[in-house]
This record gives structure tokens, C-alpha cells and sequence, in this order.
């Protein structure tokens, strides 16, 4: 179903909706709840909707409530007419807001039980912009990086790397782990086990990469960082697994953990692992 179709049929099974709480003469404005995009896991301004009893007996409400696939992103900020009897020409009001804890377009309904077994609903969805969109519809991966066919002890070496999204404002780290006595294909799993690691690094001048969705051209952003490791932190020859972390400034401000970038297949390299996100270096006493 296209996004439009899935508008549309929402917008009818709202209006089904209100037709059903006729019988009580209540109304509720707005009838569509629209949020826009914004960071993740923070509440979003609320929008307040307004229960008005139009007709000329009392209407007990019962509790309101949200359903539907991402009920549980959207959150009351206030609320004052669960369990509210409402005169002929009285109203009451539910402020909502959306609290995303996941990129996408994201729908639900206002559940406002009417007391006489109809149900009123109202609309609620998000707006995401393009940024977002692309972000989430294809996520950054390397585009290309520099590393050395070996390294070895207390000697200096450099890797390099870029990487191609959708946000203007990445930032990212390479880190190493130790292969030493660690299974095939598990070295690396665990990230309190590395050995050294860049730290975030910013590209200050990234350049217009080759993606683009809806009119918007991804960035390509490059990074380096110089290492050298010693006999104390790499007890015996062994290999290196190195992994390639990003996140935007907006994951920074919020805490969130980077993610592993991708690894492309052609990307020359001695060992990468099925999901792709790691590759191996031998090291050289």
C-alpha cells in the first residue's frame, strides 16, 4: 500500500470513526494530530485535542487511549477527560505528544470512548523530512578507506577512510581489537575488549558524495587517525580486527551509541565477516 493510499484509507476509517460516536453528539478538533521530525527519544510539542459534548444531554467519557501499530510513541502531556462527565455545550482537552524512539513515518488514533459503547477517534502521524527519510531509507556505509597490508610495534601507521550518507554533520571512530587466542569470526564481538581506538573524529569540509533521494545529495565525509601500538597492548604476534563506527551530531547530543558501518565487498581486505562490518590486519612483532 502507498503512502498516500495508507493516508487516505487512515482518513476514512477516522471519519468512520467520528460517524460512529454520532450517537452522542461528540465531536473532537483537530481531527488529524500532524508532528513533524525531531530527535530521537525527546517529546515533541504537544498537540491539543479538544472533546465537546454538542448535543443537549450529559456524555460520560471513559479513558482515552491510543492504538495502532506505534501507540506506544505517542504519550499524554495532559489529559482531563477520561472519566469526565460533559454538559450539553461542554469540552475537554488531552494534549499530545509524539516521542519517537525509531526513524520512520509513524501513525496512530486517539481512542475516545464516548459512554454509550461508540468510540471517537482522532489521527495522529508524524512528518519526516528528506534527510531523515534518505537516513533511514539507506543507511551510511564506507565508501573507501586506506589501511596498511600490516602493521608493526612501536611503529606509527595511519588508516584512513570516508564514509557516504544522508546527515551533513557525521562524526566517526576506527577501532581495534586484539585476535589473540579468539575464535575465528568472533573477534571483535565484544567492544570492551579493543585495544585502541581513534576516538570520534569530525570532517569539517565534507564534499557532495554520489546518492541522492528526493532531490537530496548525500555527503561524503573522510577521516584519519595515526596509531602505534606497543608490545604491552599486543602480548604476541596476532591480527587485528578493525570496525568503523558513525553517528550524526544529533545521536552525540543525545547519548546514542555509534553504529558499525558497513564494510563494501569491494573494499580489498585479508577477512570480512558475513555482516560485513569488520576486517582483519595481521600484526608483526
Amino acid at each position: 500500500m502507498s503512502r498516500g493510499n495508507a493516508y487516505r484509507f487512515a482518513i476514512a476509517g477516522l471519519l468512520l470513526g467520528c460517524a460512529a460516536a454520532e450517537g452522542a453528539d461528540l465531536t473532537v478538533s483537530p481531527l488529524h494530530g500532524l508532528y513533524g521530525t525531531g530527535p530521537l527519544k525527546l517529546a515533541s510539542p504537544a498537540v491539543n485535542f479538544t472533546v465537546t459534548n454538542q448535543g443537549s444531554s450529559d456524555v460520560t467519557l471513559g479513558t482515552l487511549a491510543f492504538d495502532g501499530p506505534y501507540s506506544s510513541e505517542f504519550e499524554f502531556v495532559t489529559e482531563n477527560c477520561t472519566g469526565t462527565t460533559l454538559p450539553a455545550g461542554a469540552s475537554c482537552e488531552a494534549g499530545v505528544a509524539f516521542r519517537p524512539v525509531t526513524r520512520g513515518t509513524k501513525t496512530a488514533t486517539l481512542e475516545i470512548p464516548a459512554g454509550d459503547g461508540t468510540t471517537l477517534r482522532a489521527f495522529l502521524s508524524n512528518e519526516e523530512d528528506t534527510a531523515s527519510e534518505a537516513s533511514r531509507r539507506v543507511p551510511p556505509v564506507l565508501e573507501s578507506l586506506s589501511v596498511p597490508p600490516g602493521v608493526a610495534l612501536d611503529q606509527p601507521f595511519t588508516i584512513q577512510w570516508s564514509l557516504l550518507g544522508y546527515h551533513a554533520d557525521y562524526i566517526s571512530k576506527v577501532v581495534l581489537f586484539d585476535c589473540t587466542g579468539t575464535e575465528e569470526g568472533s573477534c571483535g564481538d565484544s567492544y570492551g575488549t579493543h585495544v585502541a581506538e581513534s576516538g570520534y573524529v569530525d570532517d569539517p569540509s565534507p564534499v557532495p558524495g554520489d546518492w541522492s533521494y528526493g532531490g537530496l545529495v548525500a555527503s561524503k565525509h573522510s577521516f584519519s587517525h595515526t596509531f602505534t601500538l606497543t608490545a604491552e597492548e599486543i602480548p604476541a604476534p596476532s591480527n587485528l580486527v578493525v570496525r568503523f563506527y558513525r553517528k550524526s551530531r544529533e545521536d552525540a547530543d543525545m547519548d546514542n551509541q555509534g553504529l558499525s558501518l558497513l564494510i563494501p565487498g569491494n573494499l580489498s581486505a585479508t577477512y570480512y565477516d558475513s555482516a560485513g562490518r569488520r576486517l582483519i590486519i595481521p600484526v608483526n612483532p
